[in-house]
């Protein structure tokens, strides 16, 4: 299967606006030039599996997404969906959501107990 470099370098992008960060704050936390960056996001250059390695974990996403628009083998929907609920968030919203599931978990039991 072929990589379609400049598909890879937009969904970079697409990403990388979502949460919030400039093409000097990707690169930097990637360890990459910001020259280097802007060239993977224009498919100027092909980014090495390094980078790609490297992006996808400032990132938080799957290599999939990027090379190929999906998570293929996703680990989100192992566990349910989780990491595209949380994939936004920041920690502090994290802690509440995961405080809000706990106390919904805790209700559905009790209501299990009542009704049964």
């Amino acid at each position: 299967m072929e990589i379609n470099y400049k598909m890879v370098g937009r969904r970079i992008r697409e990403v990388r606006k979502r949460k919030k960060l400039s093409q000097e704050k990707l690169a930097e936390l990637a360890g990459i030039s910001t020259q280097y960056m802007s060239q993977i996001e224009t498919a100027a250059r092909k980014l090495s599996l390094r980078s790609l390695a490297s992006i996808t974990e400032v990132l938080k996403v799957s290599s999939d997404v990027i090379l190929y628009g999906n998570e293929r083998y996703s680990s989100a929907e192992r566990r349910g969906g989780e990491d595209e609920i949380f994939m936004d968030c920041t920690e502090y919203e994290k802690q509440v959501l995961k405080g809000v599931m706990a106390g919904t978990k805790q209700a559905l039991f009790l209501s299990r107990e009542i009704f049964e």
